[in-house]
């Protein structure tokens, strides 16, 4: 961890290893941090939404501790946050090193620990389908906020009623983009998950003290590159099932199931970019 929100990290990495779910108001939060959380994040949703490569400081905070934000309760002013991984980092600690004898010979070795086996791992996806949402005309220009063609994009992506899933942004016959919505947005007014990811590429656009542009802006920037020579299709992902390890999910579970979601989403984007596609995704 590093910068402003290191206090939060520590009081985080304070919470007993058996909690695995802490409800926290922004009070409290703020409290831990001695300063008030920015305007965007008692506002927007993606200022506190998990992602797989994060690059906002506060996100790193409670993910590179292990904690993820599960749900965001703007009315009640309230975050709940999830243990879902040990922290990325460790203490260096020093080698124990067991001197050697007067006589000048090698004391025993300690034994070695055992090696935890695990099942064998293995993800199939049967009769995969990006069922397409809106197609974008070739030629059309893409304007940011409620302009053009947002009503009409906007009304077809609420009515996708999958509460979490996959999305891509490609042509006719290429994924360009690949993603996720896997995160609550109810609470702010949108009809469906999907609707709220659709609305933050159109206007949620930022720009880094790094000079780094957010995926919102750049995917919105590359959309309109590619308008100039084809239409551009928002599509989901369907199936009919997943064997993942030894477990069977239909694609009503997997709509249900976040890690599920991010999981196939990283599947996906694996493999098209064996194929040389999603190249617009950056991880």
């Amino acid at each position: 961890m590093a910068g402003k929100y290191d206090p939060f990290g520590r009081y985080l990495l304070s919470i007993p290893s058996q909690t695995l779910d802490v409800t926290l108001s922004f009070l409290d939060i703020q409290e831990v941090l001695k300063f008030s959380l920015p305007a965007s994040a008692l506002q927007y949703q993606t200022w506190w939404t998990y992602e797989v490569h994060p690059k906002q400081s506060q996100k790193l905070c409670w993910q590179n501790t292990g904690w993820r934000v599960e749900e965001v309760n703007f009315s009640r002013r309230q975050v709940r946050f999830h243990r879902f991984s040990p922290p990325n980092f460790q203490d260096k600690a020093e080698p124990i090193v067991s001197p050697i004898s007067e006589t000048g010979s090698l004391p025993n070795l300690v034994s070695p620990l055992p090696v935890r086996s695990i099942p064998d791992l293995s993800l199939t996806v049967h009769n995969p389908a990006w069922t397409p949402v809106f197609a974008i005309p070739q030629s059309t220009i893409l304007l940011k906020g409620r302009h053009g063609l947002y009503p009409q994009i906007i009304q077809a992506a609420a009515a996708v009623n999958n509460r979490y899933g996959c999305y891509s942004w490609g042509s006719q016959s290429e994924v360009y983009y690949c993603g996720s919505f896997a995160q609550d947005y109810i609470l702010g007014g949108f009809k469906s998950n999907l609707h709220a990811r659709v609305h933050n590429y159109l206007q949620n656009h930022r720009i880094n003290e790094t000079g780094q542009k957010n995926t919102n802006l750049m995917v919105f920037e590359k959309i309109n590159e590619a308008l100039v020579k084809e239409d551009i299709i928002l599509s989901v992902f369907s199936f009919e099932g997943i064997n993942f390890t030894n477990g069977t999910y239909n694609f009503s579970q997997y709509c249900e199931d976040p890690d599920l979601v991010h999981t196939v989403e990283q599947l996906l984007i694996s493999w098209y970019r064996k194929q040389g596609q999603c190249q617009w995704n950056r991880t």
